[in-house]
């Protein structure tokens, strides 16, 4: 997988400088990937929960 990012400055003469290119291995970008939606889901339900104890 080819990974390509920049910083976000909020200066447009600042976003050439930040790009920045990564490669790594397909398998290891969708575990990862996944792992996040995992951990964003677990997050979420507990936020979900906590708010709807404040509710109560």
């Amino acid at each position: 997988m080819r990974i390509v990012a920049f910083l976000n400055t909020e200066s447009a003469d600042d976003l050439s400088c930040t790009i920045s290119e990564e490669w790594m291995d397909a398998d290891l970008f969708y575990a990862t990937v996944s792992g996040w939606k995992t951990l964003f889901a677990i997050e979420r339900a507990s936020r979900l929960k906590a708010n709807t104890r404040s509710l109560a």
